[in-house]
């Protein structure tokens, strides 16, 4: 079990993502998340239009600082039915607080 933790724990810290919908290495060089990111299609263009749409409304000007603050943070808690939002990662990645 604590090994799938930490491969998980890696997994998160392995990719980046672009507001405009890209998932990327973190680092250039890990091959292992460009074979990822290559094998499991998480940049095909019609992902890459859903996780954009995904990330928009938190591109939203006109919400105050309270306001996106508030927005993140429910987005990022587990639904009803423990599961997450769609493209939780892209969101946390991009707007979570650390």
């Amino acid at each position: 079990m604590l090994k799938t933790f930490q491969t998980l724990s890696k997994c998160e810290t392995s990719f980046q993502f672009t507001a405009d919908g890209y998932i990327q290495p973190r680092h250039e060089q890990d091959q292992a998340a460009i074979t990822t990111i290559t094998k499991l299609g998480l940049d095909i263009p019609s992902l890459r239009a859903l996780r954009r749409q995904a990330i928009e409304p938190f591109l939203d000007d006109s919400l105050s600082v309270e306001e996106f603050n508030l927005f993140v943070q429910k987005y990022l808690l587990p639904l009803s039915s423990g599961e997450f939002n769609p493209f939780w990662s892209s969101i946390h990645y991009l707007f979570g607080a650390e």
